[in-house]
């Protein structure tokens, strides 16, 4: 199965009543890409970065408006309103397309969300990016600053995608799969899919690999934990 950042490690630390244990009933096959996350504005926003995003917070009393189409985007937001101590109000929609028209229009102030769905309206102008969440500047944006950068250091996140399989699967057979998928993340022709969605390849090795998705899921946690985000 493949999962991403919200299925494996996002939801197990705000849902109480999710019927699986990532870290119990699952075993990590392999890594597959990742992306950083991207703090956008309206293309025709006065915001050019997190501390005009802050600043703005600051100034409003009922604070600021940002859209949320899954948890990921809903849990960046709310990291950043907790470090930099902000009113953020989460706007709620059905995914994020159907939050893209609200955003481009002004009607919300920010969102965060992965370059896959952005790139062509942040091309187009009608989006900005304020920041990228990963640790180091992003080879795609290269010109946009991290939100480390920008006076949170600790704020490093990013959306990922992995290959996992039932616990009770052997550790041949899960050898076995993880050889297989570095063998296709070798073709040209991925290499070329994977950039073209907004995203890096990540061929690292299968103790990397379930190193890193553990690791995920405690650092999720922590976040989730100190945004105060719950849901039932």
């Amino acid at each position: 199965m493949m999962v991403t950042t919200s299925v494996y490690a996002i939801n197990p630390a705000i849902f109480s009543n999710i019927p699986y244990s990532s870290a119990e009933d699952f075993s990590t096959v392999a890594m597959i890409a990742s992306s950083p996350n991207v703090f956008l504005a309206p293309g025709g926003s006065k915001l050019a970065s997190i501390g005009d995003l802050i600043s703005l917070a600051k100034s409003k009393q009922d604070g600021v408006a940002y859209a949320t189409g899954a948890t990921m985007h809903l849990l960046n937001a709310k990291w950043l309103e907790s470090m930099s101590s902000t009113k953020m109000v989460s706007v709620p929609y059905k995914g994020s397309a159907a939050a893209y028209p609200d955003l481009v229009s002004g009607r919300v102030d920010f969102m965060v969300d992965q370059p896959l769905s952005s790139m062509s309206l942040i091309k187009d102008g009608k989006l900005k990016v304020l920041a990228v969440t990963s640790q180091n500047r992003w080879n795609q944006l290269p010109d946009i600053p991290t939100v480390a950068e920008q006076g949170y250091p600790e704020f490093v996140t990013t959306s990922w995608w992995a290959i996992i399989a039932p616990r009770s699967t052997s550790k041949e057979l899960i050898k076995q799969l993880h050889d297989a998928a570095h063998q296709a993340l070798q073709r040209p022709v991925v290499k070329e899919k994977i950039q073209q969605l907004g995203a890096d390849i990540v061929d690292d090795s299968l103790e990397e690999s379930q190193k890193f998705t553990a690791d995920e899921l405690k650092k999720w946690k922590a976040i989730a934990d100190e945004a105060n985000v719950k849901m039932n």
